[in-house]
């Protein structure tokens, strides 16, 4: 499955996007960033408020680079702007009263779009999802106007095709019909209106997996090629992905070319996989600009999340990097392993107790401190690299 380039699928308000490159949202094109050269494009960290400058001056080493694209990658087939925050903060101001949030607008709307949509229970998990990623925002779903008793309107719908002697095939939702559908009934504290559902769409006649309109904030997304069942953690994975790398275009935010990240590009599902589900620090600032989110608990509301999602190995990494910051604080959070109860033995010359009872007191000892505490080294006392920072060298605290 190949997802479309949001320069060639999100083509609903073609005013906005040519304002964008007007704008010029990134200056240079696509090329890999390692090491400190990517960290410098994260401007004024001394200036950002406390708690996101402490998550940013971790960002090096917890995120890695974004890797040389193959021929078939998404980097391999489409040139990106290289959207540094800087330029993003500079179109955001500009266009910020007709995206994201301001204090009328805070809740992100979902609905439920037929003829085949969601069941309650993917739409549950795609609300949690995005109320935990999309903190402090509030995310509520609601019903199409179909739904409603006092609504005469009816959404644009696919007309049946002559039925075949085996079933009854429904051609694709149009995008240009759905979106001036869902601005219509845009309510005033909407921050974005997303429809998702489980029918094919097309955007100016092509197959495409969703079109949004900035402007009017709202967007039609399918889960035809993504949600599988039954709904086990790697679906849950995926379609959160997929649902969440989405909204986050909608505020403004393009494809990242910077480190492995949430917001790198796709151009097949093997890769779309490979996506992390979390922000690198560059867009995380982004989005922090926009939402005004607290990142610590922002992590931990993910950190929740995902362990309620069956992924333990996202929500450790969530809750770690909320440790790791905490630890930092002078009055830090972080609950160190409590001293050892054990005391060495006395030494006797001539009983069991010598040598051998003091290697036996010094083993218990430091078999208690790792039960207490996996993932803290016993004899570095350091974090271990492969449960806080990816692929990078060990860091001591």
């Amino acid at each position: 499955m190949v997802y479309s380039a949001m320069p060639d699928s999100f083509q609903a308000h073609e005013g906005l996007e040519a304002k964008v490159a007007e704008m010029n949202w990134g200056s240079s094109r696509h090329g890999s960033v390692r090491g400190a050269d990517s960290i410098a494009r994260v401007p004024g960290v001394l200036r950002t408020p406390f708690l996101i400058q402490k998550v940013l001056r971790f960002a090096e080493a917890w995120f890695e680079p974004i890797p040389e694209p193959r021929l078939d990658d998404w980097l391999g087939k489409h040139r990106e702007l290289m959207q540094s925050f800087d330029a993003f903060r500079s179109a955001w101001e500009e266009q910020r009263d007709f995206i994201g949030p301001n204090d009328l607008r805070r809740v992100v709307h979902l609905m439920a779009l037929g003829p085949e949509e969601p069941a309650p229970k993917v739409m549950q998990v795609l609300q949690e999802a995005c109320a935990a990623f999309f903190s402090p925002l509030r995310v509520a779903v609601i019903r199409s106007r179909t739904e409603r008793k006092e609504s005469r309107v009816t959404p644009p719908l696919p007309a049946e095709r002559e039925e075949e002697p085996e079933r009854s095939v429904l051609p694709p939702l149009v995008t240009e019909d759905i979106l001036p559908w869902l601005a219509a009934g845009l309510r005033s504290d909407s921050v974005v209106t997303v429809a998702v559902t489980l029918s094919p769409l097309t955007s100016s006649g092509k197959c495409t997996v969703g079109a949004s309109d900035w402007s009017k904030r709202v967007g039609v997304f399918s889960l035809e090629s993504v949600l599988e069942e039954p709904l086990s953690s790697r679906v849950m994975e995926r379609t959160t992905k997929f649902l969440t790398h989405q909204v986050t275009h909608m505020l403004g935010v393009l494809h990242c070319c910077y480190f492995r990240c949430l917001m790198n590009g796709a151009a097949h599902q093997e890769e779309a996989d490979g996506r992390p589900p979390y922000l690198c620090g560059v867009c995380l600032k982004k989005l922090h600009l926009v939402t005004g989110l607290d990142p610590l608990l922002r992590y931990q509301h993910l950190a929740r999340f995902w362990a309620w999602a069956g992924s333990p190995q996202i929500a450790m990494w969530y809750e770690t990097r909320v440790r790791v910051v905490r630890s930092t604080f002078a009055n830090a959070q972080v609950q160190l392993p409590p001293t050892c109860r054990l005391r060495p033995p006395k030494e006797q010359k001539d009983g069991p107790g010598g040598e051998e009872g003091a290697r036996t007191w010094r083993s218990q000892r430091t078999e208690a401190f790792r039960e207490e505490s996996p993932m803290i080294s016993a004899k570095h006392l350091t974090w271990s690299p492969s449960s806080c920072f990816s692929a990078s060298p060990r860091k001591t605290l």
